[in-house]
């Protein structure tokens, strides 16, 4: 008998561990008024120590039945909280509900939801003019009262209300967001009560987003709100390549030479595709595949705009000067065939300046603070002081020609895409472009 009691223990330490019990459940049933509430939102967030303050990625939602019946099932032990809402009433306190093993179920829960507070108002721009298609939402970040602390909640065993340990927070509300109508009227419903919250308005293509802070809403009342948004400033147009035709796929870099661009939306206030905005003050975005480009809500201020294709060029605009909000600017941009450098550099005494550095800069007009935006290029010169440079983007480009134990000789705006260059040293740090042969 040995070898086989041996036999049914090694077996025995192969097996799997034994899988945590999850027989436990929560029902109850969510009423208004006295009234079954059907439909009803109830949402079922862990509590436990080991899950840290709480453990949003353990949250299960359902929805009450036609008797305003709800269950969850196949629950772990622990500790949980049960929250409800229904259109704009709520739940006052979440109750905290603890499940234990099998065959041990807590009790039907009775969750009566009551009205909550409400935010209404109107949205228009600085004439006055109602503003339809406005996002208007509650700015708590991601759920209203996500950081608010310390948490009250009722206790469904002794039905007292306790407060949950410090560093523990809990949302109680979503995120609503509502859309103003033809009147530019809006409705934000349930808003948590006696509570100041901040409210965002915006997400338009063409006005500037608004943060209205301080707005309280009393239980079971709605506060009225009249926000105004400013017009941006736009600037549409079209970038076409060298035949005219249009660059689809062209990058569009906006510079900030003075002012600051828009602020990104919210991420509750979606309104498309938007520049999406690198270093130095530069927004970046690409352009239909007609070519056109529509950069919207610009503060006063001055601006370039620089339009480039890979393995086709660069553009840049002239410096565009908002001084208004509301102004509307108009330009193509015309991107160039790539261009060509070459030439010879010599020295005061007219021999050739062998073994020099030379840079070249295309784009030099730029910001000193977008250097990613520059077309810089440094070559070597051969013995005979020659030099030669393809794919240019620039119709001018500035040069630096740098020597062992000199100061660096500057020339700048030369033009690219003609003939060889001959450019003269002086004995000092200049440089100037020599007369062409005459025959």
């Amino acid at each position: 008998m040995a070898p086989l009691a041996l036999l049914l223990l090694a077996a025995s330490t192969l097996l799997p561990p034994a899988a945590p019990d999850r027989c436990g459940t929560v029902a109850g049933r969510v009423s208004i008024a006295s009234e079954a509430a059907a439909g009803a939102e109830v949402r079922l967030t862990r509590l436990d120590p080991d899950l840290g303050a709480l453990s949003y990625s353990k949250v299960r939602a359902t929805s009450s039945g036609p008797d305003g019946a709800f269950l969850f099932t196949e629950l772990d032990a622990g500790s949980y909280l049960v929250d409800a809402k229904s259109g704009e009433h709520w739940l006052p306190f979440p109750v905290r509900v603890r499940v234990r093993a099998a065959g041990k179920l807590p009790p039907e829960l009775d969750l009566h939801l009551e009205l909550a507070a409400a935010i209404e108002g109107i949205v228009t721009d600085e004439d006055g003019t109602p503003l339809s298609g406005a996002r208007v939402s509650v700015g708590d970040g991601g759920l209203q009262a996500a950081a608010l602390e310390p948490v009250a909640v009722l206790d469904q065993e002794t039905g007292e209300l306790v407060r949950l340990a410090r560093g523990v927070t809990y949302p109680r509300l979503p995120l609503p967001v509502a859309v103003t109508d033809r009147e530019g009227r809006f409705r934000l419903a349930p808003i948590l009560p006696d509570l100041e919250t901040t409210l965002r308005v915006g997400g338009l293509p063409s006005h500037h987003d608004r943060t209205i802070t301080g707005v309280r809403a009393e239980r079971g009342q709605a506060v009225h709100v009249e926000a105004t948004l400013t017009r941006g400033a736009t600037i549409i147009g079209r970038v076409l390549g060298p035949d005219g035709r249009p660059a689809q796929g062209a990058r569009l870099h906006l510079l900030v030479l003075e002012g600051r661009p828009a602020r990104a939306a919210w991420s509750v206030l979606p309104r498309g595709p938007s520049p999406r905005h690198g270093a130095a003050g530069a927004a970046a975005s690409t352009v239909g595949a007609d070519g056109t480009f529509h950069l919207g809500r610009l503060l006063p201020g001055r601006y370039v705009l620089v339009a480039e294709v890979e393995e086709a060029g660069r553009t840049c605009s002239p410096i565009l000067v908002v001084a208004r909000s509301n102004e509307v600017f108009r330009i193509d941009l015309v991107l160039q065939e790539p261009r060509s450098l070459s030439g010879t550099v010599l020295a005061a005494d007219g021999s050739p300046l062998g073994h020099a550095v030379l840079e070249v800069v295309a784009g030099a007009a730029l910001p000193a603070d977008c250097p990613e935006l520059l077309d810089t290029r440094r070559v070597l010169l051969d013995e005979e002081g020659r030099f030669a440079i393809d794919d240019l983007s620039a119709d001018h480009v500035d040069l630096r020609i740098e020597r062992p134990g000199r100061a660096p000789a500057l020339l700048e705006a030369v033009p690219t895409g003609g003939a060889p260059l001959t450019i003269r040293l002086d004995g000092i740090s200049r440089a100037a472009l020599a007369p062409p042969c005459s025959d």
